[in-house]
């Protein structure tokens, strides 16, 4: 039984699985990162010591400015925010225009300030 309601509730969003590297964790192209996940850093696999550890992330698709982290070992879920903070909140539906905008005027894909200009684009814009 989860721990709380909230846990519960995070038990039912999407999950994905990743390593943790210095810089944090990476999801469709998105870079997260908190202090939570520094003492996961480069952890290795305990059932295998040639592989790094996986660990469980769930992201609620109406906001994927933050992703939340399973500590295995604390057994709860900690939030994990964007690593670039300036990033305001958006959805993965929005992402995903996002990104095919990005495609169509074929702006390099690791230009943060491009990608804040063209969240602003689409929401004043493209929503209206």
């Amino acid at each position: 039984m989860p721990a709380n309601d909230h846990n519960f509730f995070l038990d039912f969003l999407p999950s994905f699985e990743r390593t943790i590297q210095t810089t944090g964790v990476t999801i469709d192209g998105l870079a997260y990162y908190a202090d939570v996940l520094r003492g996961w850093i480069n952890a290795v696999d305990p059932d295998n010591q040639k592989e790094k550890r996986k660990f469980i992330f769930r992201r609620d698709p109406r906001n994927i400015s933050e992703i939340w982290f399973f500590d295995p070992e604390i057994k709860n879920y900690f939030k994990v925010p964007l690593a670039d903070q300036s990033i305001p909140p958006f959805s993965i539906w929005e992402h995903k225009k996002i990104q095919e905008l990005k495609d169509k005027m074929d702006i390099l894909r690791n230009n943060k300030t491009y990608l804040l200009e063209l969240k602003i684009y689409y929401r004043n814009f493209l929503l209206k």
